[in-house]
């Protein structure tokens, strides 16, 4: 497995990352993250421990990471290592031993449209929230409501009074962020904790979208699928081509086979007329001279036949031979020149 969120699979405590928005463009995908996690799982590691930096996200991929967490039976334990807000509040207590940070936070509010709309669905997503907050911490679950309402944020400490967190870790750093108390709270805490912990850098994944004629914010998944059915069907196109290739090859080779017997039967048809043509008049020719007016009338039928009949009876049978015998010259091929000469005979 292509391991995308898990940094050392072959660890007996692996770590897996969740820091970035999750769900979007280039954020986490919920089936990718369920998928390690799952093999992890069957590999009968000793513990999995996941780090939580993220504002959150879709509900709908926080679903599939949560389901994963809590139906592993190799023991997960998740650490907030910066900001849990909104989905990844509820992911972070979907842990067995929940750890937080000194300096990280929890923020939870109401689950919200991107349009600003209300709607009966966001009131279920919230209920189905409220419950898994409450069964992981056992508060009441009117309180946590509220808390959603007023869109509540909690330091480490406070996290521990409520049991919204197992254990605090303590680290040593410079200097302690100053939150300013307006709405730009949420952005400063952020931006601090980025600082504390490197990014990993994010594949730019348009031009292979654009490539394969794809939604420039299709999710891995969605490319794997549109680069494998690009492969499926250039396979397909070359097994056609190979085809069409090699049956233009087999038709090629008949129209060779039917030129060659063609040519063989119009040589034979040719022969066959010189020779009737010849026989014809026989009578004017000698018996030595048949064969080679038989080759000149292939060669040339209608200057021979011509030649052929211009040649007078009186003669008694002209071999062609004698007829150009005193120029001693090469028996010509032209039918009007031998005509010619034997009319000056």
């Amino acid at each position: 497995m292509n391991y995308i969120y898990c940094i050392n699979p072959d660890s007996n405590t692996p770590i897996m990352l969740i820091n970035k928005e999750i769900g979007g463009y280039e954020g986490v995908s919920g089936s990718q993250f369920q998928n390690e996690l799952t093999a992890l799982d069957l590999m009968g590691k000793e513990s999995i421990e996941i780090h939580i930096n993220s504002t959150g996200g879709s509900i709908i991929e926080g679903f599939s990471i949560y389901s994963a967490i809590v139906n592993c039976k190799t023991p997960v334990n998740t650490v907030n290592v910066g900001l849990c807000a909104s989905t990844a509040s509820w992911l972070f207590l979907a842990g067995k031993k929940c750890t937080m940070m000194d300096y990280a936070l929890l923020m939870v509010h109401n689950p919200y449209n991107a349009n600003g709309s209300e709607s009966e669905v966001l009131s279920l997503f919230k209920n189905s929230i409220v419950n898994m907050i409450c069964n992981r911490t056992g508060i009441e679950s009117n309180l946590i409501s509220d808390m959603m309402d007023s869109e509540t944020w909690i330091d480490s400490s406070t996290a521990k009074e409520m049991n919204l967190c197992s254990d605090i870790r303590t680290v040593k750093i410079k200097s302690k962020p100053i939150l300013s108390k307006n709405l730009n709270a949420y952005s400063e805490a952020f931006n601090f904790v980025n600082q504390l912990i490197k990014p990993i850098p994010q594949m730019d994944y348009s031009k292979v979208c654009n490539k394969l004629g794809i939604i420039e914010n299709s999710n891995e998944d969605s490319i794997l699928k549109a680069i494998d059915l690009a492969l499926d069907n250039s396979t397909k196109k070359a097994i056609e081509f190979e085809n069409k290739a090699n049956l233009l090859v087999t038709e090629n080779e008949t129209l060779k086979a039917k030129l060659v017997e063609f040519e063989n039967k119009a040589k034979e048809q040719n022969v066959v007329s010189a020779k009737a043509l010849v026989e014809k008049y026989s009578n004017k020719l000698t018996a030595e001279s048949i064969p080679v007016w038989e080759n000149k009338a292939v060669e040339d039928f209608e200057g021979t036949e011509i030649l052929l009949k211009s040649i007078p009876l009186n003669k008694g049978g002209v071999d062609v031979k004698e007829v150009f015998e005193e120029e001693k010259k090469e028996l010509p091929t032209n039918a009007f020149y031998m005509l010619n000469q034997l009319n000056t005979k």
